[in-house]
């Protein structure tokens, strides 16, 4: 009987964390061919929710148990770029530290013959740059807190959701269904009628989602997971000198190793157990995955969703 009544005190929570990126096209870009351009200068995270009073999301830990707070709003105001972790492993789940993956980022240009066109340098990736909490001034800070207000210990999963973003031309035959595809009206994009059929000379688009877009997330400054399109589920990795000793334009790019990342949608626990007024530091790093990120996706934004949830506290029985 004890052990049931506990498990009936753990109070399922869903914080959501909504990512908004745009894209703008502009000057030559690293990983695409000489003639080609991409980059995304503004990302925001327009809201973080809960559903629940149990989990508290802030721009610091919660202090008392009647702490309300269920959004915050997130800006990421460095570019989303395509970038390689550059290490000579994986990062590991509790060990790698946030500095040290945000640092490890490198790019580079490939000419039209798949070659170096200038040698590989560090980049920036994408991180939280402020954080505003309802009703008061945002606050410059590269993450946000998850804090347990609720009575017993509860552990937190997470997913990262990467949602369509973009349009792509669609190939269908007259005659066939194109329900759920879009037509192009001057710039805007005006979606089919249902149980329209396609006629000929009309051009038809679907919405999809940038399948190189990656999402990794720290508690407390350690690495929990990599998110990423589950069409495109490998993460790039590589070892790579850079500077003196290191490759020059010319050059074959070097070889790159890869590490699984979570599907986009799938739930992860990255917190096993936080007590009652206990919380966590949440940080968050984006990028494209250059090595991939080919034409087709220049000047492509990116939209995704975090979404926490409370599940049931580790050895809570």
């Amino acid at each position: 009987m004890k052990k049931t009544m506990k498990k009936s005190m753990v109070v399922t929570t869903i914080v959501m964390v909504l990512l908004l990126v745009v894209a703008l096209s502009t000057a030559t870009f690293a990983w695409y061919t000489a003639q080609s351009n991409a980059t995304v200068t503004e990302t925001l995270v327009t809201s973080a929710n809960s559903t629940s009073a149990s989990l508290v999301i802030d721009t610091a830990k919660a202090t008392s148990s009647t702490a309300n707070q269920s959004s915050v709003d997130i800006t990421m105001n460095q570019a989303i770029n395509p970038a390689m972790y550059n290490s000579a492993t994986a990062p590991v789940v509790g060990t790698t530290t946030y500095a040290d993956f945000k640092a490890a980022f490198i790019t580079y240009t490939v000419d039209n013959a798949g070659n170096y066109a200038s040698a590989p340098t560090t980049t920036q990736v994408a991180a939280i740059t402020d954080v505003k909490g309802s009703g008061s001034s945002a606050v410059e800070q590269d993450s946000f807190y998850v804090t347990n207000v609720g009575g017993v210990a509860s552990g937190i999963s997470a997913a990262v959701t990467i949602n369509p973003n973009y349009y792509a031309e669609k190939a269908v035959n007259a005659g066939e269904s194109v329900e759920g595809l879009y037509t192009k009206n001057g710039d805007a994009y005006e979606a089919t009628q249902t149980g329209a059929t396609a006629e000929a000379g009309t051009t038809y688009y679907e919405l999809k989602a940038n399948p190189f877009l990656r999402v990794a997330m720290f508690i407390d400054g350690k690495y929990v997971g990599t998110w990423a399109s589950s069409e495109q589920a490998a993460v790039q990795y590589a070892n790579i000198t850079i500077g003196a000793g290191g490759p020059a334009a010319g050059d074959t790019p070097a070889a790159h190793s890869n590490y699984t990342a979570t599907a986009s949608g799938t739930a992860e626990n990255v917190v096993s157990s936080v007590a009652p007024m206990g919380g966590v530091q949440v940080q968050l790093v984006a990028w494209f995955e250059g090595d991939s990120h080919t034409n087709a996706y220049a000047g492509t934004g990116a939209l995704f969703t975090v979404m926490f949830s409370g599940v049931a506290a580790a050895n809570n029985d």
